[in-house]
């Protein structure tokens, strides 16, 4: 049975979630409006005009439409668009940008028909969730974009445990090393020249930032004998650039002039940066993906699609990555502990702990869909404040405790945080 309050529908809850109706109307009919003062705005403040979003590869739930505004007293219509939307044919591309340039208008290839090998360097939670996205969607019947046969699958990880959760998502058991250097010199070894329409290898540097300078000294030597291949990171705050220069050998140290020439004469590494989030476990990351210099457009085609298996790709300047790692990136975590305080309130009001949960879950997952469907912030808190209800009372109590203040504050130090994770290295 479902409510309707104008062009609105709302979900009746269970009649033994709802003991007290009061105190079930404050914490989940009123969580698409508490909502809204944290969330970014996609438009102009000032003005009220949309700006134009980032290009955006859809892996997941994507909507272009935009929500009218609409008289006070008149909300909008359901969103028409939350259903799973196929990907872009392209993908706006940032080979060869400087940091901080903009894609506006630019658009890369379709992405290759064939995608390359994908090769993980470090096995933790982002490693496994990238790899067992790209393997379901390579089970999907079509297969879906960003697909790979666990044959296509390498890994590496000094521990066995590291190398056994690899092996439980399908990758080959002898597709699994010990090393980085170990598992790049396999498939320099087993690299036949590309098929035409094929993108180059994807070498996926998934380690700690502390740790990436000891694994990049340790891949450098053979990359510059390796064939055109892409290293793809997701380690927070290191810049193209930087990733680029440890994976060059030094030159006049080895002794020898032949493979210090041919390290000379090779063409510079070809990096693209991206950070996914921890959503990417379930297949709803929004993840940020940027291109250093030299990188061709299909190959950051390639990447992009291989990570759209895992949810949406925005592809981004470099420059703003430190921004979007701190939004996005850090963005579940934040909205956890928004629900958790929201279940604590419930608590304390009188509600049963699990029921306090459920209804704050299930009021924040209703407003996300409602924002993700186009609408604007603004429309949604004005289709749920009444002059002098709940809600409004609600929205100016978060006013009074400074909550933008702390959610500027929080994004603010997060982006220095990680712009210092990329100097430290």
């Amino acid at each position: 049975m479902s409510i309707q309050a104008g062009p609105f529908i709302f979900p009746r809850p269970p009649s033994g979630l709802c003991r007290t109706p009061t105190m079930e109307t404050s914490l989940h009919g009123r969580l698409p409006c508490f909502l809204a003062p944290a969330l970014p705005l996609r438009g102009s403040a000032l003005s009220g005009a949309p700006a134009a979003p980032p290009a955006r590869l859809a892996g997941g739930r994507a909507c272009r439409t935009r929500a009218p505004q609409r008289p006070r007293g008149h909300p909008p219509p359901p969103p028409p668009c939350c259903q799973h939307q196929p990907p872009a044919s392209a993908i706006p591309s940032q080979g060869g940008m400087e940091n901080g340039s903009t894609a506006a208008g630019a658009t890369a290839p379709t992405p290759p028909a064939l995608l390359p090998r994908l090769a993980f360097v470090g096995s933790g939670n982002m490693a496994r969730a990238i790899a067992a996205g790209v393997l379901a969607a390579g089970r999907a019947t079509p297969a879906a974009p960003g697909g790979l046969p666990p044959s296509a699958l390498y890994a590496c990880n000094r521990s066995a445990g590291g190398r056994d959760a690899m092996a439980a998502l399908g990758v080959p058991a002898d597709h699994l090393y010990d090393s980085a250097a170990g598992m790049l010199a396999a498939l320099n070894g087993d690299s036949p020249p590309p098929p035409d329409g094929a993108a180059p290898d994807i070498v996926v540097l998934a380690v700690k930032p502390q740790g990436a300078p000891a694994v990049l000294a340790e891949l450098a030597p053979l990359w510059a004998a390796s064939p055109p291949r892409t290293l793809l990171s997701v380690v927070a705050g290191m810049d193209t650039a930087t990733l680029a220069g440890r994976l060059t050998p030094p030159g006049g140290g080895s002794g020898d002039a032949a493979a210090a020439a041919a390290a000379a004469a090779a063409a510079p590494p070809r990096v693209v940066r991206a950070m996914p989030n921890v959503a990417a476990a379930v297949g709803r990351s929004t993840t940020t993906v940027s291109a250093g210099a030299d990188v061709p457009p299909a190959d950051v085609a390639a990447a992009a699609a291989l990570l759209s298996a895992v949810g949406t790709v925005e592809v981004l300047p470099e420059g703003l990555q430190d921004a979007a790692t701190a939004l996005a990136g850090t963005a579940p975590s934040w909205v956890a502990l928004w629900v958790e305080a929201l279940a604590d309130a419930g608590v304390a009001a009188g509600l049963p702990r699990d029921a306090a949960l459920r209804l704050a879950v299930g009021g924040v997952g209703g407003a996300a869909a409602l924002l993700d469907g186009g609408g604007h912030p603004a429309v949604v808190r004005n289709a749920v404040e009444s002059p002098g209800g709940v809600t409004i009372a609600g929205v100016l109590a978060l006013e009074r405790g400074g909550v933008r203040a702390a959610v500027a504050d929080a994004v603010a130090v997060s982006v220095a945080k990680s712009a210092a994770l990329g100097k430290d290295c």
